[in-house]
């Protein structure tokens, strides 16, 4: 699966992961009706991350970890640098719905 070969893990693990995420409500599925792009795979399913943190997370953070606990920031600059601008838009508005669902849930 192209998600395990981006994450560098096994399938064993990665599922192990996914499982966690899901169990903790961290992320969830969208079930797709577009077939899948590789024959093995049973269907074609997106990962959505429940909290717009997670993805920020998930995309520009753990993938450096190790670099980044070593003080080198160089490739998460990098990618950070490249992201930066279709990313912010989708988190900002991620983050003001968030917001409304708080002061919506607040007032009830």
């Amino acid at each position: 699966m192209r998600l395990f070969k981006k994450a560098h893990t096994g399938r064993d693990k990665g599922e192990e992961a996914i499982d966690y995420l899901e169990m903790k409500s961290l992320i969830r599925f969208n079930l797709s009706t577009v077939q899948p792009t590789e024959k093995s795979l049973k269907k074609s399913d997106k990962m959505l991350f429940e909290f717009p943190f997670m993805r920020f997370w998930f995309a520009t953070i753990s993938p450096y970890y190790q670099s980044i606990s070593q003080n080198n920031f160089r490739e998460f600059e990098e990618k950070w640098s490249a992201i930066r601008g279709n990313f912010s838009i989708l988190l900002s508005n991620q983050l003001v719905l968030a917001l409304d669902k708080i002061q919506v849930i607040s007032q009830a």
